[in-house]
């Protein structure tokens, strides 16, 4: 072997340990977060408290394994379809859990929208963001 052929298969052998990584590392955040929805919550932009989230609904998004798609509050309120079970979301489809969380203190509220691809174990987080909640407030109420 040259030392080009041993840096090149030094380079391919760090970039998979590093995705390998990245991939459980990824894992074990959103399993936490999944569980433990609070721990990733806003602080409130008037009191600087976090925000308590409230039960997080499921809606699918028209989009395929890593197809990408516009993060922003248009998007979800315009191609979002509810479901009721993460059953309903068809393998390789993207979905997204959208939660409401609410200042304790001066009752302020935003929508967090947590964009995931459902696979044979668990979700994988694909984006989101948080959005004010007046913007939502009709399309979560229907």
């Amino acid at each position: 072997m040259n030392l080009i052929e041993i840096i090149f298969s030094v380079v391919i052998g760090a970039c998979l340990v590093i995705i390998i990584g990245g991939r459980i590392v990824l894992q074990i955040v959103t399993k936490y977060y999944e569980k433990n929805p609070d721990a990733a919550s806003p602080k409130c932009k008037k009191c600087k408290i976090r925000m308590t989230a409230g039960e997080g609904t499921l809606y699918l998004i028209p989009a395929m394994f890593d197809m990408q798609h516009e993060e922003s509050a248009e998007y979800y309120l315009n191609n979002t379809k509810r479901i009721y079970d993460e059953s309903q979301i068809p393998k390789g489809q993207r979905a997204c859990r959208m939660f409401v969380f609410r200042c304790p203190q001066c009752d302020e509220k935003v929508v967090s929208v947590v964009d995931f691809l459902q696979n044979s174990e668990n979700g994988m987080i694909c984006g989101g963001d948080i959005y004010p909640y007046e913007k939502f407030r009709d399309f979560l109420s229907s």
